[in-house]
């Protein structure tokens, strides 16, 4: 807001605290006239209010004239006001009431000086047209928060999803493991039964037997490295039992699948639940049942692990004592603990295979049908936060609201996450988890930058709302201010008056005259009060602590305590010292304003 702006709201402001004498008399007694003919009385204020009045329009059509070509919102804006002055006619009006206030008419005065004071009112807000600004700031950002939560829970569901192809690559690489192992498990026997057939064929006696106890010692140092693999597998095994298998976390327990798409929550199924036409995974054939219930128990995989682990360790063992009878030239005593590896491979053999059928078996079951519709769904959502956010930038948003021609924060992500959501749907359907999971990973990775990007946009809107707010309320204080100094001064001439009247009137009894000024002040104050609750709730919403809210709460109960002695008819001392304290208040709070609205902007010009 420029400099010459705030001078005009402050002048339409000032206006206010000029005292009407509609307040300060109600009839014509020569304690009235007294007061009227002084500097401060009735008439002369009424002629300075005027001058002011004159000079308030005179820097509007200035200020309107010199906006044109550079602010035309502003511009029309004095315009409407300058219109408003001409439709209203408020010189005149402001004449006539000075022409009444010097002939004494004083109820006629105060019922033209109350149209007045409304008049000036409305001014005042179109001039500051504060409100507009504040509801536009609360729309968009109420409307980027909603967009935000949306993504927030897109960005749950596809986590969730993808920890679930996580999982089920897990058990995929784990079934790989096992086939190498297994296969590795199958050439060591091999090797073995090889080097126990030849070592046979040399038979007893003094033979150079060097050769099958080197390759005994290479076979040896084979079953320990084996050893220490299917160790790495049983880890990696009982890693995937106490993860749990895939489907059992169910995406919609975070939950993917228990909304509806275009609700950001897609998919009303769960892994765990019968949806038409399929079967419930898990009664023994794929695709039905619950995961878990028609197969292997998982913890066998672990188990059946560490029993090949500890058969290939024993193999070891009797190759190693092998190869020391083979190095003291004993063949034939060493065709024994051959036989020995030889029999324990083969239990590796057999328990790898369990491992394997199992570690298939569930792998087969898992419900990747359900995922790549849970999957389709959170596409569904995706695309639908998309369209909305096409319609809202370029005008066909709800009720019909035209768009600002911007794209919305955070648009182009959602866009770019489209496509690889799909990716990840198709490849869930043809059991390609592992790469279901880098697309899902890369949709996700979109949708946290399109988070960042609305997050940035909030907190854009939120210092553009706590500045507006700040000036608002700035605003809101001078104005009251204002009103307040007009209502002190009405205290103190009040009083002054009615010590006059209660001197000819009968001891004790407060004249009617005097209570109903006291009445019209008490209304003031109450007035006051609710400005200043309605600041109070702006400085709440605000919530930079540039102003205490216990400092407006404590206005508050000044402005009602002063409320409440006017309404008893206390127009005297005690009365008039909170009403100062009031105006003490109010100005500390409007120094406080002005010193943080200087912050904001000397920052902005440092930026």
């Amino acid at each position: 807001m420029t400099r010459t702006r705030w001078s005009l709201l402050f002048g339409v402001a000032a206006l206010f605290a000029m005292p009407l004498a509609a307040q300060d008399s109600d009839s014509g007694t020569q304690g009235e006239k007294a007061v009227t003919k002084t500097e401060d009385g009735p008439l002369s204020l009424q002629q300075r209010a005027f001058q002011k009045f004159q000079e308030l329009q005179a820097s509007m059509r200035r200020l309107k004239a010199e906006l044109a070509a550079t602010d035309s919102d502003k511009s029309k804006r004095l315009g409407q006001g300058l219109q408003w002055i001409q439709e209203k006619n408020i010189s005149e009006a402001m004449k006539e009431v000075e022409h009444l206030l010097s002939t004494e008419s004083w109820d006629a005065g105060i019922e033209k000086m109350q149209v007045i004071q409304k008049d000036l009112a409305t001014l005042l807000g179109l001039l500051m047209d504060r409100d507009v600004d504040l509801q536009e700031l609360l729309e968009e950002i109420a409307r980027l928060e909603n967009y935000k939560k949306r993504v927030d829970k897109l960005i749950e569901e596809q986590k969730e999803l993808k920890d679930e192809s996580r999982k089920a690559e897990a058990l995929a690489e784990q079934l790989e493991r096992i086939a190498k192992a297994k296969a590795r498990a199958s050439a060591l026997k091999a090797a073995q039964q090889k080097l126990h057939d030849e070592t046979a064929k040399e038979g007893a006696g003094e033979k150079d037997v060097d050769p099958l106890a080197q390759r005994q010692k290479e076979l040896h140092e084979d079953a320990e490295s084996l050893e220490k693999e299917l160790q790495e597998l049983e880890q990696a095994a009982r890693d995937l039992d106490a993860e749990g298998k895939p489907g059992e976390g169910k995406p919609g327990d975070g939950k993917p699948g228990e909304g509806k798409p275009g609700e950001g929550k897609p998919g009303e199924g769960k892994p765990s639940e019968s949806m038409p036409g399929e079967g419930k995974p898990g009664d023994g054939k794929p695709g039905e049942g619950k995961p878990g219930e028609g197969q292997p128990s998982a913890g066998k995989a672990s188990s059946q692990a560490k029993k090949a682990a500890s058969k290939a360790g024993k193999a070891a063992e009797s190759m190693q004592q092998s190869g020391q009878k083979l190095g003291v030239k004993q063949p034939e005593s060493s065709l024994d603990d051959q036989e020995k590896a030889i029999e324990e491979l083969g239990a590796v053999e057999k328990a790898l295979e369990a491992m394997e059928e199992e570690a298939r078996a569930r792998l087969l079951e898992l419900p990747f049908d359900q995922l790549e519709k849970l999957q389709k769904e959170t596409l569904g959502a995706t695309f639908e936060l998309s369209k909305d956010m096409k319609k809202d930038a370029e005008g066909d948003g709800k009720d019909g609201e035209e768009g600002n021609g911007k794209p919305t924060p955070g648009s182009d992500n959602i866009e770019q996450a489209l496509p690889k959501q799909k990716n990840a749907a198709g490849s869930l359907k043809e059991i390609k988890p592992g790469k279901a999971k880098q697309q899902q990973q890369d949709a996700q990775d979109q949708l946290e930058e399109a988070r960042k990007r609305l997050e940035d946009a909030l907190a854009q809107l939120r210092q553009e709302m706590q500045e507006e707010v700040l000036r608002a309320l700035e605003e809101r204080f001078s104005e009251m201010l204002a009103k307040q100094r007009s209502i002190s001064a009405n205290t103190m001439l009040t009083h002054k008056w009615r010590e006059r009247v209660e001197a000819v009137s009968k001891a004790g009894v407060t004249p009617t005259s005097v209570k109903e000024r006291c009445h019209r002040l008490a209304e003031g104050e109450h007035g006051l009060r609710q400005e200043a609750q309605d600041a109070l709730q702006l400085i709440r919403a605000e919530g930079s602590g540039a102003v205490f809210p216990e400092i407006v709460e404590q206005l508050g109960a000044d402005l009602e305590l002063a409320a409440e002695m006017l309404d008893g008819f206390a127009t005297d001392e005690e009365t008039q010292g909170i009403q100062k304290q009031i105006e003490k208040t109010l100005t500390q709070l409007l120094d406080a304003l002005t010193r943080r609205i200087e912050q904001i902007d000397c920052g902005e010009a440092g930026t």
